[in-house]
């Protein structure tokens, strides 16, 4: 009877043992596969809406992301690579090209939208003139704070 009782506890004990190891295990499988799932569906959306696209602007523009830096950024490691202080309007205009949207703000800054126009899919950034149209700085949005805005700027380039 004795050994009845140890071996029913033993099994008991088992299971128990069983249970508390493998919840834990199963459930980390099965937040995986959700995660796994979630990012397969942001990857392909980031495929879709950004890689492609900056394939395409950079054939438009007839270069190769992987030549500039911050290629996951592109084409911001382009732009910084190939714009100089002091070019004009008319210089930096025939560079930044395949834009979605331009505005411009107080006669010294454009504000430059790629890939999208709202903040969870565009690369937004700025490029700052001196008073006299010559190229100062460009500076990205950062996408968590959708920080550059444009209330107040009108459509368009500047010196145009």
């Amino acid at each position: 009877m004795k050994n009845k009782v140890v071996s029913k506890i033993t099994k008991i004990l088992m299971i128990a043992i069983v249970i508390i190891i493998g919840l834990p295990i199963l459930s980390g499988m099965i937040i995986g596969t959700m995660i796994g799932i979630r990012k397969n569906a942001i990857e392909s959306k980031w495929e879709q809406n950004v890689k492609e696209p900056q394939q395409k602007l950079a054939t438009e523009l007839g270069i190769k992301i992987q030549d500039y830096p911050y290629p996951w950024d592109f084409p911001m490691g382009y732009f910084i690579k190939v714009l100089k202080p002091g070019m004009t309007y008319k210089d930096i205009h025939s560079i930044i090209r395949g834009y979605i949207d331009v505005s411009n703000c107080g006669g010294v800054t454009e504000i430059y939208d790629y890939f999208g126009t709202t903040p969870e899919d565009r690369l937004r950034f700025y490029v700052h003139y001196n008073k006299s149209g010559e190229y100062i700085e460009m500076q990205e949005e950062n996408p968590a704070e959708g920080d550059i805005l444009s209330d107040g700027c009108n459509q368009g380039l500047l010196g145009q």
